[in-house]
């Protein structure tokens, strides 16, 4: 059964043909759909046949990265699929501007994640205790111990976001000069606190992988973690 749905990889500048062909999900020919100077990288697809299973991610992401070196690419999340060609040709057509201004930002550029892993309960063990009233520490009441229980919890949980915060700071001062540009998350998981990515040109990798490094050197209590270079899928305007 032939779909008329098309699975959205990119949006590439200019029209002119691909320079070589390229497979993507269930081995369908990715071909471009123009509109003005940009063009859309598509093939047709089943809308139940779109999983977010290993295979059809790094098809994905395959077929993407070969766009890159072919051309200025903007990645599109995995999963995006349309209706049909005047769908895709409509919103070329309607954010033309917005995908423009992006594929110029973007040019060149790549995107490297930085996690930093951390063991909870060793920050929770290293929290200064806290003096109670000797009044109100000798109240053995169950609504006292519940409360006194619950004061525990949320200074817990206040020391261990100062403590994410600072781990934030430290990492964006270290490595957001080298970078285009930066968005971080305060995760506050048991295992990693803080989750960044950075935007950075493709001659900026290794400085940037070599500063991560030193990270670690400086805590070796704490796990950093790059991956990457990716498409910059982070920076894209939503």
């Amino acid at each position: 059964m032939i779909s008329d749905r098309l699975y959205l990889y990119a949006i590439v500048n200019g029209v002119h043909p691909l320079e070589s062909p390229l497979a993507g999900l269930a081995g369908t020919a990715v071909s471009l759909l123009p509109c003005y100077d940009l063009a859309a990288a598509v093939s047709p697809v089943m809308l139940d046949a779109v999983r977010p299973e290993p295979e059809q991610l790094l098809c994905h992401e395959r077929v993407v990265e070969a766009l890159m070196v072919q051309r200025s690419t903007l990645p599109v999340r995995f999963g995006t699929v349309l209706s049909g060609t005047d769908q895709v040709l409509a919103t070329l057509a309607e954010r033309h501007h917005t995908f423009a201004a992006d594929l110029s930002r973007l040019e060149d550029q790549v995107e490297v994640g930085v996690r930093v892993l951390w063991d909870a309960e060793a920050v929770r063990r290293t929290r200064p205790e806290q003096a109670l009233p000797i009044t109100v520490a000798r109240d053995d009441r169950p609504g006292t111990r519940y409360l006194l229980a619950r004061a525990e919890e949320q200074a817990v949980e206040r020391q261990l976001r100062w403590e994410a915060e600072r781990l934030e700071a430290w990492c964006m001062t270290r490595l957001k000069p080298l970078a285009t540009d930066a968005s971080t998350q305060l995760l506050m998981t048991a295992a990693m606190p803080v989750s960044a990515v950075f935007l950075t040109p493709r001659t900026g990798v290794t400085a940037l992988l070599e500063a991560a490094a030193h990270l670690q050197v400086e805590r070796p209590d704490l796990q950093v973690v790059c991956s990457g270079p990716w498409p910059p899928y982070h920076f894209v305007t939503k």
